[in-house]
């Protein structure tokens, strides 16, 4: 038996095995991390390597998929398109009311700021293309200036937001806005007092290549109350498990609260907060 050549053989699987350690290290820290091709791809390398195979790339893969909820749940409530096929859509409607314009290829539409990993298909999103929707940012100062934002708890698990939901057809974002705070928190502040933003892309752990979500931000401040027990009373209903009143004199304060509650912000708000609070 020549044992230097198991040396080198067993030295060499080992590098193999830490860079693919090391790849799939990098795919969890992902919000998009597709976790079940995670382990498919570590079951076949590692089966390729101890068979003295090249183990196979996980690069230029392309995905197809849409979630099961949407074909059933999603089209009984209303939230997800019937058309299971993109290319039977009336894209030049859908192209004149976009808040972003989109492109579409070969009767299927393309998601105007990113590869989200999902090239085919809706992923967890009903609506093909863009989905628009209205997000309610509520301040609030306590007697030291120190500044409060209003959050929900999602009730799918995915952290913390703002308040919002989808814009209805016909629907003002502003008055979406309204609406989803009311519903999510029993908090009402008159659509006068609201100052509304641009429409922006927001990276949506539920997108695809072909079903995006575009926000509107809405923002009202409260003026200042003598200590936060002051501010007015919120609770969780609809979507949110909770809401709540949460210290955010800027993001990282934000950020740092969430964290030692062993939460987090939702993924998609993360950029839009950090620009609206300042890092």
């Amino acid at each position: 038996m020549n044992t230097d050549h198991t040396h080198r053989q067993y030295h060499t699987l080992r590098a193999d095995l830490f860079e693919l350690h090391g790849w799939a290290e990098r795919e969890l820290l992902n919000d998009r991390a597709d976790r079940q091709y995670i382990a498919e791809h570590l079951t076949n390398s590692v089966w390729a390597l101890l068979h003295g195979e090249v183990p196979p790339t996980p690069t230029g893969r392309v995905r197809t998929y849409t979630h099961p909820d949407v074909f059933t749940i999603g089209v009984r409530d209303g939230w997800a398109d019937p058309e299971t096929d993109p290319t039977r859509i009336d894209w030049t409607a859908r192209q004149a009311t976009a808040a972003i314009p989109f492109e579409v290829i070969d009767g299927r539409p393309v998601n105007p700021c990113e590869d989200t990993g999902i090239r085919y298909g809706r992923n967890e999103l009903g609506h093909w293309g863009e989905a628009l929707a209205a997000d309610a940012m509520v301040t609030a100062t306590d007697s030291v200036g120190g500044r409060w934002l209003l959050m929900v708890e999602r009730a799918d698990g995915r952290g913390w937001a703002l308040p919002g939901g989808f814009v209805d057809p016909g629907e003002a974002p502003v008055d979406a806005a309204v609406r989803e705070l009311a519903e999510e928190t029993g908090l009402q502040v008159p659509a006068e007092r609201w100052h509304t933003e641009a429409p922006r892309y927001v990276p949506d752990p539920r997108a695809s290549d072909e079903a995006w979500m575009v926000t509107v931000l809405s923002r009202t401040d409260l003026g200042a109350y003598p200590t936060p027990a002051d501010f007015p009373a919120v609770h969780g209903a609809d979507d949110a498990a909770r809401a709540a009143w949460l210290p955010a004199h800027d993001y990282r304060t934000l950020t740092h609260c969430l964290t030692s509650l062993g939460a987090e912000v939702f993924p998609a708000h993360r950029e839009m907060l950090a620009d609206a609070l300042g890092q």
